[in-house]
């Protein structure tokens, strides 16, 4: 029997289990009645509250670390199979999973002011397929915070860095400059908030392709401090990335290969997320020499240009090194950063 089928028995040594535990419980239930599920959203569930769970209540986790390291090994097997192009497959009852979605006719649709497109220009409702991505994004993107914020939670206990650096404290020095606890436990406050929008409901996202804004458009939230409930607006290019191998598609690219979500898109959703939470500017670049291509505004760091911005793994590390106190206010370092903590963690 597999661990999944074996999960309450492996477990008993928890007799009082915690709300995250319970969960999870629940999902493994399913998950071993049911199989992956359609687009494997019963694996990712389990993905998402063992993560969760792990991160939440560690005590827990200490005494059943054997099987819990077992279950997201079995989960991961599912998880990396979706690597595999499904294009031609068709997918059928897919939902969205940790968040809420919503379309333009639906009573929660956030039209936020943009114009819809005309009728022979819109395109036709979410697939099965495009769902699936979108489910695959949230949950990478819960993973990547929880991994950035637990290596945060371990860097801004520290006082000092001391060499040799561990790839973790490398890590952030890449993306936030040279070591200071202050700013490295304000790094830490903006990964929990990260964390705290991404878990439980999640975000709330509108299928917005099919509006003037939504045209051209990956995704966006508005700059504020919101945690539950944030508003996502996703636009076309999000799927389009998935078009052309891997270039931007058009309303009549019908040759669609939806692999994987790629580290790209779970970076920008952490950027546009850190817009939205905690209100992350997006900082002029930094030239190779040095100097500012653009003067950031003075008290906030941001860019005059929105369109002239710090956004690639490169410029974000010439901005840490340059000036710090930009860079733990700039939305696509945070992006970064969870991308590579992800990775770095495994």
């Amino acid at each position: 029997m597999s661990i999944v089928e074996e999960w309450e028995l492996r477990t008993r040594a928890v007799m009082r289990r915690s709300v995250q535990l319970k969960a999870l419980d629940s999902s493994v239930l399913l998950y071993a009645t049911k199989g992956t599920g359609p687009g494997d959203a019963n694996a990712l569930a389990v993905f998402n509250n063992l993560s969760i769970w792990k991160a939440a209540v560690p005590a827990e986790y200490a005494r059943i670390t054997a099987p819990a390291d077992e279950l997201k090994a079995v989960v991961k097997i599912a998880y990396k199979r979706r690597a595999i192009p499904i294009a031609g497959v068709i997918a059928t009852n897919v939902g969205p999973v940790g968040y809420r979605l919503y379309a333009p006719g639906d009573l929660n649709y956030d039209q936020d002011g943009d114009a819809m497109l005309p009728q022979n220009q819109r395109l036709p409702a979410l697939t099965p397929v495009e769902i699936r991505r979108l489910n695959e994004a949230v949950a990478r993107v819960l993973n990547a915070v929880t991994a950035a914020r637990d290596f945060m939670i371990v860097i801004a206990a520290k006082k000092n860095l001391a060499p040799p650096l561990s790839p973790a404290e490398n890590l952030y020095v890449d993306y936030f400059g040279a070591f200071d606890q202050a700013r490295a436990k304000k790094v830490l406050s903006n990964f929990n908030t990260l964390h705290r929008a991404a878990s439980g409901n999640g975000p709330i996202i509108f299928d917005h392709r099919n509006t003037d804004f939504g045209e051209d458009c990956f995704a966006a939230c508005k700059r504020g401090n919101v945690i539950t409930d944030l508003k996502i607006w996703m636009g076309r290019d999000f799927f389009a990335e998935g078009k052309s191998q891997g270039k931007r598609g058009n309303v009549n690219d019908m040759q669609l290969v939806y692999n994987r979500t790629t580290d790209a898109t779970v970076g920008t959703l952490v950027h546009e997320m850190s817009h939205g939470t905690f209100a992350a500017v997006d900082a002029p670049p930094v030239r190779k020499g040095g100097q500012w291509k653009l003067a950031p505004d003075v008290n906030t760091w941001a860019s005059p240009d929105n369109d002239v911005q710090s956004s690639t793994p490169e410029l974000d590390k010439r901005l840490a090194l340059k000036e710090p106190r930009a860079a733990i206010v700039n939305a696509d370092n945070y992006g970064q950063f969870a991308v590579a903590a992800a990775l770095l963690r495994g």
